[in-house]
């Protein structure tokens, strides 16, 4: 019987890679006791960007750690787009920040940002339908962290309790 036979060992790590494809080689059903650190789980991730952003206001890297979990994607009437869609315009939003330097109060401002480009061929008369996708998509993650996040930090702000606190934080990661 299996369940009585127990492998042990002072360090597992050197082993793990091993025995699990063995032991299923052999349909050998095994239970692996190794425990796992949560520092990596994608909620952990989420929660430690989140209130980064709020402690950094906003800070280029804190946005796309938060973002780069996706466990929040932007919707548009209604529905989440799609992964491919939001993977895109994370890029091209990226490539933005870095290019331009924007964030802290360029998250929250009114005006949308104008993606641009400038080539030798440009005469500088017409905008390209190239880039004004480009600009539709940077500005969908502009104001997905415009219209989320601020009512989230407000609303915890003035939490007077862990209960409102976390009843807070529960809707919003229901509604988003």
């Amino acid at each position: 019987r299996y369940r009585d036979f127990l492998v042990l060992a002072r360090r597992l790590d050197p082993y793990a890679a091993f025995l699990e494809p063995v032991f299923d080689q052999y349909d050998i059903p095994a239970f692996n006791d190794h425990e796992r650190l949560m520092d990596d789980h994608p909620l952990v991730l989420f929660l430690d960007a989140l209130f980064a952003v709020k402690e950094h206001y906003y800070r280029y890297d804190d946005v796309m750690q938060l973002l780069k979990t996706e466990l929040l994607l932007p919707k548009i009437n209604g529905e989440y787009i799609s992964r491919d869609r939001f993977e895109t315009a994370l890029a091209l939003t990226e490539n933005w920040l870095l290019k331009t330097g924007l964030h802290g109060d360029d998250w929250l401002r009114d005006a949308d940002w104008q993606y641009y480009r400038f080539q030798a061929t440009d005469s500088g008369q017409t905008q390209s339908d190239k880039v004004a996708h480009y600009t539709t998509e940077i500005n969908l993650i502009r104001h997905f962290i415009k219209e989320s996040l601020p009512p989230l930090f407000d609303a915890l702000e003035t939490a007077t309790t862990g209960t409102q606190a976390a009843q807070s934080m529960y809707q919003f990661l229901v509604q988003n």
